[in-house]
C-alpha cells in the first residue's frame, strides 16, 4: 500500500489522488457488501475462488502499467474482487478446519495480518532504497506470488497439515 501510494504521489503531486486509493475500495466494499453474500451461496466455491483471486492477481499486477486515471477503476473492481473473496473464503474455511484446531488457526491468521501490517512497511522502505517506487512495485507482486506459489509446491497442491 505505501509503495502504491507513494507511486501516485510521484506521478501526481495530488494529496487528494492519494487519499482516493483509500476511499475507491472502501467504496467498493461498502456498495456490494450488504447483498453479495446472497449472489456466492448460489456458487460452486472452489472455481468461484479460483477465477476471483485470478482476476484479484491481473488487477494486481496491471496497476504499475496502466495510466494514473485508470488506477482508480482497478482499485474499484480490486475492493469488489477482495470483498467477494472474503465472503466466499470465509465458510469454505470454516468448512476446512476442524472445529478443535479453528481457534489455533484463527490466532496464527490474525497474527500474521498484523506481522505483515507491521513488516511491509519496512520492507518496502528497503525495496525502495535499492531502487525506484516502479522496481518496488515489481518487486513485491512477485515476492507475493512465490509466497503464495511456495506454499502450495511445499504441500504439493494439497491443503493437509496446514503446520508443515
Amino acid at each position: 500500500m505505501i509503495i502504491r501510494n507513494l507511486y501516485l504521489l510521484n506521478t501526481t503531486p495530488s494529496a487528494l489522488a492519494v487519499a482516493a486509493i483509500w476511499m475507491v475500495p472502501l467504496f467498493a466494499q461498502a456498495l456490494v457488501g450488504s447483498w453479495i453474500v446472497s449472489v456466492t451461496d448460489r456458487l460452486p466455491t472452489r472455481s468461484s475462488l479460483v477465477g476471483v483471486e485470478l482476476l484479484r492477481a491481473a488487477c494486481i499486477f496491471a496497476l504499475p502499467i496502466v495510466p494514473v486515471l485508470a488506477i482508480y477503476p482497478l482499485l474499484f473492481i480490486l475492493g469488489i474482487a477482495t470483498t467477494f473473496f472474503g465472503r466466499l473464503y470465509f465458510p469454505y474455511r470454516t468448512h476446512l478446519i476442524p472445529p478443535v484446531r479453528r481457534r489455533s488457526v484463527n490466532t496464527w491468521l490474525t497474527m500474521f495480518q498484523s506481522g505483515a501490517l507491521l513488516i511491509g512497511p519496512a520492507v518496502a522502505g528497503a525495496m525502495m532504497q535499492m531502487g525506484t517506487v516502479r522496481y518496488a512495485l515489481w518487486a513485491g507482486k512477485f515476492n507475493v506470488h512465490e509466497m503464495r506459489g511456495g506454499w502450495r509446491k511445499r504441500n504439493n497442491g494439497k491443503l493437509g497439515n496446514w503446520r508443515s
